[in-house]
């Protein structure tokens, strides 16, 4: 009897410890879209930062990321939303960004190749 109750306790114990996968709710972007636009976002702020500082039709960081929301048809309060609740699960947000920064490490090797 002790030890059908130890494991019980253990099995309880271990239920409840174990994590609960978060769902991302339908109003925020999705996982893959979160993917994909915070690639754009970053490829952007990069090509303003490498601009030529004379050229005359330097756009902003600003510019560019209103430019890639408003291509992928996201509002910036939707996207800033959809940030913070990937920034308040960090488990959702490491695995967003380990892809982010696998694409972006594919793309420079690509550019590096050519």
């Amino acid at each position: 009897m002790k030890k059908l109750l130890a494991i019980i306790f253990l099995f309880t114990t271990l239920l409840a410890c174990s994590k609960k996968k978060v769902v991302v709710p339908e109003q925020m972007i999705s996982m893959k879209d979160m993917q994909i636009i915070l690639r754009d976002i970053h490829l952007a702020q990069s090509a303003a930062t490498t601009e030529s500082i004379s050229d005359s039709s330097k756009y902003s960081a600003k510019e560019y990321v209103n430019y890639v929301l408003k291509d992928h048809k996201v509002t910036r309060e939707k996207f800033l939303e959809s940030l913070k609740f990937y920034t308040d699960n960090p488990a959702l947000l490491e695995e967003v960004y380990d892809s982010v920064i696998t694409e972006l490490s594919r793309l420079q090797a690509e550019s590096e190749a050519k």
